[in-house]
This record gives C-alpha cells, structure tokens and sequence, in this order.
C-alpha cells in the first residue's frame, strides 16, 4: 500500500502530465482524503528532497522540478511527442538549445490546441539542459485579463514606475498568451520591443514565447516576422486517434485521481469521447471529461462505492453524436477500444477487463455494422444546420410536456386525486370560454394537461420547462387573443391562490389554448417504422402491410449504402417526428448501428421509440455470400436455420426493482422478491437511479435483450409503458401470492401485514432489536403522518428506511451525505423540529443519533422533495 508520502508525490507528476502549471496544498489534500497539515508537511519534505518545487503567488502551487522527470527530458511525457508533435517538439528544442541564447519562439494554433502546455515544457527543457539558470522565472502575460485597459497593459508589460513582466522574467521565460487579443497599437510596441530590445539590459533579456489563435490572420502576421521560430500546432481532429486516446486515459486517471475512486466507463462511450467533434480541441476534451466526472460525482455521492460509473446522460448531446463518425474509423477504433471489454481508471492507470455477456445480455452498438459498405467522402451538413437540428424545437418541448403530462391521468376521476378541485374549476370554465370564442372543441388531453400544469405552476415545479424571453415573445406575437385569454385565466388563479403565474406560465396556457387538432388526441397509436439498407426495401414492405391491413400505420425509411450516418440521423429524426402519433414508434432495423440513432432520436426528442433487430439485408447479403461457396443446398440450409433460430431465441424476462435514494433499498427489494416469489428465467435487476435520464438510458440497456414485465418501487418511472407495481403490494401480499402480484394478476388493495416485513427485516438487519422496533417504530410512523398524511408506499419506505439507518448508526458505518441538507431543514424549520422530536424516544432506545444529513433524508422522503 502506498504511503501519504508517495500518494502526493504521484498526484503531482500526474498533474503535470496533463497539463497543470500546479496544485496548491487544499486541492491535494481533498483530492486524496489527506489532512491538509500532513499535506503541507509532506509537500515540503519533497522540496528540500528537491524533487518538488514550490511557485509563488496566492495560493502557493508546487510542481514536480524538471530536473527530477522520469523520462529522457521535459517533452518525453507530452501526448504525441513522437507522432504528430514531434515537428512541434524540435523546433521548440531548437530555439532553446540555441547557441548563445534561446530564439524567441512564436506559437500558433486553434484554441485548445496545447500552445500554454508547450510553452511551460519549454520553460522545464531549458532548465533541464541548462540553456536557462536553475532559478530562471517563468513569468506569464495574459493577454485576455487587459483587453479592456490598454494602459496597464502597457505598464504591466514594459513597467513603469514598477517592473514589467519583461524585467521580471529577466534570464528567465516570459510567456505572451492569447496575443491575438491585443490591439494593434500595443502589438506593434509589442513588436519593436522584440525587434530592438532594452539596450540598458540586454544580456538580462528573456526568452520570450508568444502564443496566437491562428485564426487572427493579422495578429499571426505581424507577430511571427517578428520572432525567429514558429511553431505551429495541429487541430486536434488532425492527430491519430491513438494519441487523443491517451489523453483521454491521463485526464480520466486525474478525476480518478481527484475523486479517489475508480472510474469505470463502458466501450461504447468511451468511443464516443474519441469521436465527437471536439471544436476546442484538447482544452474541451478535457473540460468535457471533467464535467462528466463532476456530474457522475454529484449523481452517485450517496452510494457507498469506491467506484464511479460514467453514463452517456452524464455529458452533452455533442459527445453522444460520437458516433456517428464511426464508420470513418472503424478499423482504427476496434483495435484502440475492443467492445467486449469494460475499462476502469484508478490514480495511476487504465485497466480492461472482458464482459461477461451472459450475465451482461449486452452487445455492441457497432458489432455487426457492414464492414463492406464503401467509404465516401464527407458529404454531411455543415455546423449551422447541425446546430440546428440539436437545438430543441418550441413545439416538440411543448409537445414532449403534454404528453408526459397525459401519461399521468386516465380519467376525471384520477385528476379528482391530484389536482386541487379549485383548479379543475377554473380550467374548465377557461376551456369553455376559448371553445366559444375560438369555435374550437377541446380534447380531454388538454383539459388533463392544462389542469396539471396549472397546478405544478401553483405549487412552483414548473422550472424544468422555463421558455427563453423570444419564445415568450414569439407566443404572444402570434397568439394574442389566446394570451389575452390566458393573462385573464393567470388574474383568476392569482385571486383564487394568491399565488402570481409566471410569464412562461402564462405563455404554456396560450400554448394549451392554441391545440386545434383532434384527431391527435382520437387517433393515438403506436406506429411502425421499416429501417432498412438499400433501394426500396423498406418501402416494400410497408406499402405490403399498408395495403393487407389497410390501417396506414406502416412508415418506411430506405438508407442507400453509402450515405453517411449522420445524414441517416438526421434524415431519421424528421421522419419519426412526423409519423408519431403520440404513443411511440416501433422501429424495426437491419444495421446493428442504427440502434443507436434509435436511441438517440428517442432522447432527445421525448418520442418513445422501441428499436427491434430484424436483420433482413445483412442476412441476405451473407446467404448470397455463402450460396457461392456452398456446393449443396442442405448444408446451407441448415446453417441458415441455424442462424435464424439463434438469433430470434426468446427474449430473457427482467423485473426491475427501483429505489430513488439509495441501493440498498433496490437491493433488499431484489432478495425479497427472489426468495417469496417463483418467476423462473426472470432476472431481478436492482437500480437505484433518481435521473430520469440516466434510468431511461439504463431501461434501454436491458431492453436490448429482455422483457421487462414490470417495474417495482416506490414511484413511478412512467417509461415505455411498462407495467408499475408499487412496492406496498408486493410487500403486503402473503409470500404465497407475492408471485400473482409480479405477475400483475389479483393485486391486493389494504394495509401492511407490518408483521411480515418487521420478519424479514429482522432477517436482514443483524444490529436492530427488532422487538424495541416494533415497539416504537408504529408510534413513529403515526407521527409523521400527523404532520403530512403519508401515501402508503412512502410510510413503507420510510419505515424500511429507518430501519436501515438505526442499523447502520448501531454498526458505526458511513451514512449518507445530503449536499442540500441546509437548504431542505432551512425550508422546513417545522418538519425538522417535529422529527428531532419523535425520533427521540428512538435514539434513546438504540442509543443512537439522527444526524441532520439523515433528517434532510427522511424531509425528502416524506415531502418528495
């Protein structure tokens, strides 16, 4: 085992392979789960060891000294050092290692490029071989913190009444970054300086390095006549995948590193961090990759794991189009990143190990792509459109509301239960008023939706829709009287709840008002969807069904050989927003790839599209093949069979068991379930996911090769239809039934049989006296429900919960963090105050106490917050 010592001391030759100028002693000692005392004793120790240097400023930054490197030399740890950088590395040698003096040197690159990361090398080379004194300083001028002060960047550049940057970098480096952004005037000073230099000082000047965005033709201009080395950087679309690989195995070992944990990362989105188009180079893969890292921290900070898993939902849409490079570089990115492994980074390196695919049930999305197709030149849409395409449509955002929106309600009867009858009210004379102003007859989804959004905008949990200031504007421009009609409706519920509407509020009530179609709302059906390689193969097959069935509810898309995937995305993204009825999309598809643009149109435009393989042109195409070779006609027969037997095996059968905060109420739902109830080839899948995002993008993992008969949990998901069971009715049904009720056969309404579960949770949690629990925990339970009268599946979960807790608090193991606990007991004074209260005679019987993270849990669980 490594000790503290060690630890520090690898972090920081980490750091500075990725780029970093420092670390500063807090930032280590969080990093590492190290006191900041010892941190700041052991940074010391490794300077006077003179393996460690120390930089001044606020906060003081320690950084590995050049001279104690590893490798051969400063630039033998830069990614491409000896594939696409090597012009850059001797050229850059070059003018350090000059006979008599370092030649000032002239960077240039795109934005992201690694102008500052090579500048610094330059700095550490010069050390290392002596060109610059061991105490040479390394003084850097940023060019974007003076844009708008010309004067004091003249003064801080050429000094003054104090010293400029060039009488502080004497004998040492001063780097220029971003030069690009200084005027012409103060580049031309800039230049004449370079040109004539300090007469006074000469043998005191420094090794100037001047970094430009390669885009500023001007600033290039001028500036690189002016200095006797250029080095130019490439794009980062420019270098081998190979090379962008390793930078992204070293800026994952750093969140690995910065996290202390594992990070674990599966192949397919691996691929898609070494395909998408990174537009600012090397600084955004980095800062993409530090945000997913952040946005998966935040997401899994309760799970008590050394592992962190990385998702698709955990970065941006771009980075999920990665992908559709692929058939560019399918060779190239098989042999980098091999789809039957898993890969996991620790501080220190990447490791790979092979999926088990029995237990996995999961393939590529590139398998069995056609290798064969031939390869044409780029011929895809061009940033602006694709811009376009991504950016989220006012009707589909309004549409995708609506429909989740219906998804929650059948009947009057079932808005009777969630909606406040005031509110009911209110919209039925507003819809009443608009159908004889507007001669337009209402469906009963808008009347359901408008209902439901009136009271999510009442109780304020209409954020996740907020509208852009022009789409307010575009809104009331095109609707008037609709949104004089909705601003008179926003009066009414204002005066009713002395609550005030917010303009986007208002703006969605025109939008409601607006629907004029009703046959959307009659004729929703799923619909299907042919995908298939070649001329009019798709098309046939539609056009056969439509005219057997007569029911025009078969839609084709024909995909020629060549065209590119991104032309398919698109092209498929509009057809399925067009044929979409409302209630999904079954997409039958012959490419193994296509089911990835499946998905990825079905998330971002909320329309639910279920991909099934049915692979007709890549069998065709591989009988023909054999029917070549094969000198009778039995034995292809019967490898066809074969195949077709193989590859239409009935689907396995998973029940999903659910939990929002945390898993081990998955968990223990799982081992219930397997233990009472008799589903033979049936798999229990524990998920403990509160995103709605990530569990659809999970869901849709399993769906690849199971049936998902039901889902199990304390809420519903409301995903692709499939059947929710609460967990009160599995958990209150006698263990011989619980198999009837997974089955969705004679549900059993009622309370509790309290009695079964304090059994089984006597078996499961070895710390509690489960007789002080049956006591006390009832009178509890009643409590809570004095302050708010609880849903019967949330008073069982919280009762689970709590006794999970008091077990956990009894064995002294680490609870749960709450990052908002401040926030939820700041904004629930009075819940807090009454929990501290009935959760006494508890801590005193247990001999255990609720901390505040563990009373912000149960005012989550009971509030749903």
């Amino acid at each position: 085992m490594k000790t503290s010592k060690e630890k520090v001391y690898d972090f920081l030759k980490l750091h500075s392979s990725t780029g970093g100028e420092g670390v500063a002693t807090d930032q280590l000692a969080q990093a590492l789960g190290i006191q900041r005392t010892n941190v700041s004793s052991i940074l010391n120790g490794l300077v006077q060891d003179g393996k460690a240097e120390k930089m001044g400023g606020r906060p003081v930054l320690y950084r590995i000294r050049a001279q104690d490197a590893e490798n051969d030399d400063a630039f033998s740890n830069l990614v491409g050092h000896d594939g696409s950088l090597k012009r850059a590395v001797q050229l850059a040698k070059a003018a350090v290692l000059y006979p008599g003096k370092s030649l000032n040197a002239f960077l240039y690159g795109q934005r992201g490029t690694g102008k500052s990361m090579l500048a610094l090398l330059m700095h550490r080379f010069a050390l290392e071989s002596g060109a610059l004194p061991a105490n040479a300083p390394y003084v850097v001028f940023n060019c974007r913190d003076y844009t708008e002060d010309e004067t004091l960047a003249q003064h801080e550049l050429f000094g003054g009444e104090t010293e400029g940057c060039f009488q502080r970098a004497a004998r040492g480096v001063l780097f220029i970054d971003h030069a690009d952004l200084m005027n012409a005037r103060l580049r031309g000073m800039l230049c004449s300086y370079l040109e004539n230099g300090d007469s006074d000082s000469a043998s005191a000047e420094p090794f100037v390095i001047i970094a430009c965005d390669e885009a500023a033709r001007d600033a290039c201009r001028d500036l690189e006549g002016k200095l006797p080395i250029s080095i130019p950087l490439p794009l980062l679309s420019q270098r081998p995948l190979s090379e962008r690989m390793t930078l992204i195995q070293r800026f994952l070992t750093l969140e690995a590193a910065r996290a202390n944990k594992v990070i674990s990362i599966s192949a397919e989105l691996l691929r898609c961090l070494l395909l998408w188009d990174c537009s600012a180079n090397v600084f955004e893969l980095k800062s993409v990759i530090k945000l997913g890292c952040a946005n998966a921290y935040v997401r899994e900070r309760n799970a008590q794991s050394d592992t962190l898993t990385l998702y698709i939902s955990d970065f941006g849409h771009a980075v999920r189009k990665g992908f559709l490079n692929y058939r560019k570089h399918r060779d190239e990115v098989e042999n980098i990143i091999p789809s039957d492994y898993s890969y996991s980074f620790n501080e220190t390196s990447m490791a790979m190990s092979a999926i088990d695919r029995d237990k996995l049930k999961y393939t590529s999305a590139y398998d069995d792509i056609d290798c064969k197709a031939k390869e044409f030149a780029a011929r895809g849409f061009s940033d602006s459109e694709i811009g376009v395409l991504l950016s989220a449509e006012l009707d589909t955002v309004f549409r995708r509301y609506r429909e989740e929106l219906n998804r929650r309600i059948v009947n009057r009867e079932q808005l009777a239960k969630l909606v406040d009858t005031r509110v009911i009210e209110l919209v039925g004379d507003l819809l009443e008023e608009a159908a004889a102003r507007f001669s337009v007859q209402y469906p009963p989804s808008v009347y359901y939706g408008l209902c439901l959004h009136v009271h999510s905008a009442i109780q304020g949990h209409t954020k996740s829709y907020s509208l852009a200031t022009g789409q307010i504007a575009e809104i009331v421009e095109n609707n008037r009287a609709e949104h004089a009609l909705s601003l008179l409706f926003a009066s009414r519920v204002e005066k009713t709840f002395r609550v005030m509407l917010l303009a986007e509020d208002v703006a969605l009530v025109t939008m409601f008002l607006c629907t004029r179609t009703i046959a959307e709302d009659t004729f929703k059906r799923p619909v299907i969807l042919y995908v298939f390689h070649g001329t009019g193969v798709a098309a046939a097959l539609a056009q056969t069904v439509n005219s057997l069935v007569k029911s025009e509810n078969t839609f084709f898309y024909d995909i020629p050989f060549e065209q590119e995937n991104d032309v398919t995305y698109a092209a498929l993204r509009e057809e399925i927003g067009r044929i979409d009825r409302g209630k999904g999309v079954i997409a039958l598809y012959d490419m193994d790839f296509l089911r990835e643009i499946l998905n990825t149109v079905s998330f971002e435009t909320g329309i639910e599209v279920r991909p099934v393989a049915f692979p007709i042109t890549a069998l065709g195409v591989e009988w023909s093949r054999r029917a070549v070779i094969n000198e009778d006609a039995h034995s292809l027969h019967k490898s066809m069979l074969e195949e077709m037997a193989n590859m239409w095996s009935p689907p396995g059968n998973a029940i999903i068991t659910l939990c929002a905060t945390g898993e081990g109420g998955a968990e223990q739902l799982k081992r219930y379930i397997e233990q009472n109830a008799d589903i033979p080839n049936t798999r229990v899948i524990p998920l403990s996911v509160s995103d709605a995002d990530l569990l659809r993008e999970k869901l849709l993992v399993i769906m690849q090769n199971d049936f998902i008969e039901c889902i199990v949990g304390a809420y519903d998901p409301e995903l692709f239809g499939i059947p929710f069971i609460p967990v009160s009715e599995v958990l209150s049904a006698p263990p011989q039934k619980v198999t009837s009720v997974l089955r969705l056969k004679g549900r059993e309404k009622g309370r509790i049989d309290f009695e079964e579960i304090y059994r089984y949770l006597a078996e499961q949690l070895e710390h509690v006296d489960m007789k002080k629990l049956r006591r006390q925990l009832p009178m509890v339970l009643e409590g809570i429900n004095s302050i708010m009268e609880l849903p019967l599946d949330t008073e069982l979960g919280l009762m689970i919960h709590i006794a999970c807790a008091i077990n956990r608090l009894i064995a002294r193991e680490p609870m749960p963090q709450n990052l908002y606990r401040e926030q939820i007991i700041r904004q629930n004074s009075r819940d807090y105050r009454e929990l501290m209260r009935l959760l006494h005679p508890l801590e005193k019987s247990f001999h255990v106490v609720f901390s505040d993270n563990e009373l912000a849990n149960i005012i989550t669980i009971i509030r749903k917050l």
